[in-house]
């Protein structure tokens, strides 16, 4: 106990314990924005997860070109067709452009359609 207030009561001087102050843990969402070391651990939590995304999508880009080429680097083949689709030619270019087109097509079929509103006039 620590003795720091002092009270008067009736001209007598009297001190008052007053106990320690213990420190109340903050809620986790509210460290995690107010706290430094919240933040800190917030942006290696973010920085961590671009990092992961990064290598992942620059894998992705590599298992697609050996997909759709055939080979490790299709710029150093010089316009070479797929080995195992010989009679397409250089046409397998065109997947890129089938699937943009596919997935647009997919987007525009499964989005809501606005619901019928009345105005006021």
């Amino acid at each position: 106990m620590i003795r720091a207030s002092v009270a008067y009561c009736n001209g007598v001087v009297r001190q008052r314990t007053v106990p320690p102050r213990v420190r109340a843990r903050l809620p986790f969402g509210r460290w995690l924005r107010e706290r430094a070391s919240g933040l800190v651990a917030l942006a290696l939590l973010i920085g961590a997860g671009a990092g992961l995304g990064a290598v992942v999508f620059r894998w992705l880009i590599t298992a697609f070109t050996r997909l759709f080429s055939g080979r490790d680097d299709y710029s150093a083949a010089g316009r070479a067709a797929h080995p195992w689709f010989l009679a397409l030619g250089p046409l397998f270019l065109l997947a890129p452009v089938v699937a943009g087109l596919s997935t647009g097509r997919w987007c525009r079929s499964s989005r809501r359609k606005p619901a019928a509103t009345v105005s006021p006039r």
